[in-house]
């Protein structure tokens, strides 16, 4: 073999391996862009319906969110009743006569208990955590 074609094979050899590391890169970029197709919640729950149709161009600063998610857990549910059915659940959480009750931090000494629920729709019942 002559000093040509050794030098010749060594540079053959050279931008193929270049070639190699040019597609890693690539194949690295598309993965990239890839992840950024993906959008992560940073809370779980049940999302709504979307805002935009599959295919639309979104940005990060855009106006329109793209889905609403309603988180589940925890559930804060809100009811109006009188302020006498208030002070008996009120009593009733202070005696202790729900175990699962507990208070929340920096509450008032007298409000904002978690207790373990038993609601009931329209003869549908959810059960207690």
């Amino acid at each position: 073999m002559s000093r040509q074609d050794y030098d010749n094979a060594v540079a053959t050899l050279q931008q193929d391996e270049a070639d190699v590391t040019s597609g890693q890169a690539a194949v690295r970029a598309a993965e990239i862009n890839l992840a950024y197709t993906r959008v992560y919640s940073p809370i779980s729950g049940r999302t709504g319906r979307s805002s935009v149709t599959e295919g639309a161009l979104v940005t990060a600063s855009q106006a329109t969110s793209l889905v609403t998610i309603t988180q589940l857990d925890p559930m804060y549910v809100d009811l109006t009743q009188p302020t006498t059915t208030l002070v008996r659940v009120e009593a009733r959480a202070c005696r202790g006569a729900d175990s699962a009750r507990r208070r929340q931090p920096g509450a008032r000494e007298s409000c904002y208990w978690k207790m373990a629920l038993r609601m009931s729709f329209r003869g549908r019942c959810s059960s207690p955590r």
